[in-house]
Order: C-alpha cells, then sequence, then structure tokens
C-alpha cells in the first residue's frame, strides 16, 4: 500500500515537473519574442527619426530661377528694298519686321518678305538690311540669321528672323534699316514693350 502511494506521488511529482518545465518553456518563448519586438521597435523607432537628406527647393527661388524673361512686342515696320543681285533678276521685296522677341542675352527680330513683284526665285541679304546700332555708334550684324531669304520663290511669303547678342538686363535697343535708298531707325523698351521711330 504504502508502495502504491509513492508510485502516485512520484508520478504526480513527475506530472508536475512535466507542466512545470512547459510552463517555463513556454514563458521563456513568450519573453524571447517581447525582446525581440522590443528590439525591432527601437530600430524602426531610429529609422523613424533619422531622416534621409532631401533638400526641397524654395518655391519663390525655384520661381525666380525659371521666371520666364522674354518679352514680345509686336511691331508693323514695312519698308521696300530690292532683291539681292546674287539672283537675278531683281525685283522689289515688300519686308514687314512683324515683332522683336528678347530673351535674356539675345533678340529675335521676326521679319516677313512678300515677292508679290517677283517673277523668279529672288533673295535678300537680310543681314545688312536690318541691324542693330550700339549706343557707341557701333552696327552689330546678325549672329544668326534664317536660311530662308537665300532662295525665296515668287508672289509668295516667306518669314525668318534675325538674332542679335544683348546685353543681360538691357532696357532698350536700336534697329537699324537700310533698304538702299534710306537708312531709318527704330528703338525698342524692353520693359514698356513699345517701339517709335528716331529721326536722326
Amino acid at each position: 500500500m504504502e508502495k502504491n502511494n509513492s508510485n502516485v506521488f512520484i508520478y504526480i511529482l513527475l506530472l508536475c515537473m512535466a507542466f512545470g518545465f512547459a510552463y517555463l518553456y513556454q514563458h521563456s518563448n513568450s519573453l524571447e519574442l517581447r525582446i525581440n519586438n522590443i528590439e525591432l521597435s527601437k530600430q524602426y523607432k531610429n529609422e523613424a527619426t533619422t531622416t534621409p537628406d532631401i533638400r526641397f527647393s524654395d518655391n519663390n527661388q525655384s520661381k525666380e530661377d525659371v521666371e520666364d524673361t522674354s518679352a514680345n512686342i509686336p511691331s508693323a515696320i514695312i519698308f521696300e528694298t530690292k532683291s539681292s543681285p546674287i539672283l537675278s533678276p531683281q525685283a522689289s521685296i515688300i519686308i514687314t519686321i512683324e515683332s522683336i522677341t528678347s530673351k535674356t542675352d539675345v533678340i529675335d527680330i521676326n521679319i516677313k518678305a512678300f515677292t508679290a513683284k517677283a517673277s523668279s526665285y529672288t533673295a535678300l541679304e537680310m543681314p545688312s538690311l536690318v541691324t542693330m546700332l550700339q549706343s557707341d555708334g557701333t552696327i552689330i550684324k546678325s549672329t544668326s540669321t534664317s536660311s530662308a531669304w537665300k532662295s525665296m520663290p515668287p508672289k509668295s511669303f516667306v518669314t525668318g528672323n534675325l538674332s542679335f547678342p544683348i546685353q543681360k538686363n538691357q532696357k532698350t535697343v536700336m534697329i537699324r534699316i537700310d533698304n538702299g535708298t534710306g537708312i531709318t531707325f527704330y528703338s525698342f523698351d524692353l520693359e514698356k514693350k513699345t517701339y517709335k521711330e528716331v529721326v536722326q
């Protein structure tokens, strides 16, 4: 009888020890999981507080940098000139300066030629017809010109432009027109976007 009681006690003790080990094992796993969660939380917190080096440009500065400084000034300057002797026969060509467009350091003169009186292909020496006059009296020829003036079909409109360098923040430009019979001057105000003929 005593032996049976001791066996029962041993079984109960072993069972309690097994439950105890199971409980400790489960508790240790839970504790390890908590520790891992805490470490992960700290890691994510550090990553969240350490922002990358991203620089946002100031809106006002960006607008100033990309601000469109161009100015377009419409005009109605019309004159007549003889075509170049490069192509014969020569003919009277009607020239219209439709507008000028100024940018930071260049100005474009937009021109239309009408070859109504021509019977064949004609040409114009446009860089010599329209030039720019500096304040010291120096005549500046265009740095770039359309190739359309080299061969113009008869009885048609031909458009192109002349480009001139200007100083940054230049306020006015003086255009000189030599049509072969006389010279005229036109002053363009780039701020007010107006122009007028200047009598010399």
